[in-house]
């Protein structure tokens, strides 16, 4: 288990307690098979940890859902707020655990995959496709001086591939 990954809802402890017992063949296929986004794990997450959420933190989640890691200023901008609201969200959103903290450790942040795969199954259903390719525009251009990678990866998913190969 990460040590970041620190709150009451730890998904390795219910893929452990799902793993007790599996031979290693059953346990492989029951991994490959294992998403955020569908099945009894996604009724999970819906409802004992998304569903105690205030409206405001969930929408914010599923915004920044788009960012496979980010910081305060790119969350603010996927979120479309203030960077200072997008400081008092990820708190409140590290503080329950939803989020870990980036390899660096430094001001960046990840949600669990399994989390990600959840909070981008909602952002399907409550987003427009449109809206979300303007989001990732609206990233990549954020992004464009500060992280190549980041920029590239947003103007690819928000159907400008053409413009990620003249960044590169």
């Amino acid at each position: 288990r990460p040590r970041d990954w620190s709150s009451d809802v730890c998904s390795s402890d219910l893929v452990e307690a799902a793993l007790r017992g599996k031979t290693s063949q059953a346990a492989k296929v029951f991994i490959d098979r294992l998403s955020g986004a569908d099945g009894q794990l996604y009724d999970y997450l819906a409802d004992e940890v998304f569903g105690h959420l205030s409206s405001q933190l969930q929408a914010f989640l599923i915004r920044v859902s788009i960012l496979p890691t980010f910081d305060q200023s790119v969350a603010a901008v996927a979120a479309q707020t203030t960077k200072a609201e997008a400081g008092r969200l990820l708190r409140a959103s590290e503080r329950s655990g939803l989020l870990q903290r980036g390899p660096s450790g430094r001001g960046q942040f990840r949600f669990h995959p399994l989390m990600r795969d959840f909070l981008v199954n909602r952002l399907t259903q409550e987003v427009s496709e449109s809206e979300i390719g303007r989001t990732h525009l609206l990233v990549a251009d954020a992004t464009r001086t500060t992280s190549w990678r980041q920029s590239v990866y947003h103007l690819v998913e928000g159907g400008q591939p053409d413009a990620a190969r003249s960044e590169e």
